[in-house]
């Protein structure tokens, strides 16, 4: 008869699988609310349009990633975040 313990992640697996979800859902966030920001009225008109195209592609980058590497390894916490730089 198997364990059925035997497969139950451990604390650290649990925090390790936290930790990348965080991550992920930091960068979405972030770059959903970075696409919504570039074009609000206020802000508009302060960012050329070549730099707001600039910004709305990388975070279109940074989102089709997220979705094309769903078990993506996160070395650290706000790592996501760096995808944004490079």
């Amino acid at each position: 008869m198997l364990n059925p313990f035997f497969f139950m992640p451990t604390q650290a697996e649990d925090d390790k699988q936290k930790d990348r979800i965080a991550a992920k859902n930091g960068l979405e966030s972030y770059c959903f609310n970075m696409k919504t920001t570039i074009e609000h009225e206020k802000v508009k008109d302060k960012i050329s349009e070549e730099d707001r195209k600039k910004i709305a592609d990388k975070c279109d980058e940074a989102i089709k990633w997220l979705d094309a590497n769903q078990l993506a390894e996160v070395p650290y916490p706000d790592s996501f975040l760096y995808f944004l730089v490079q």
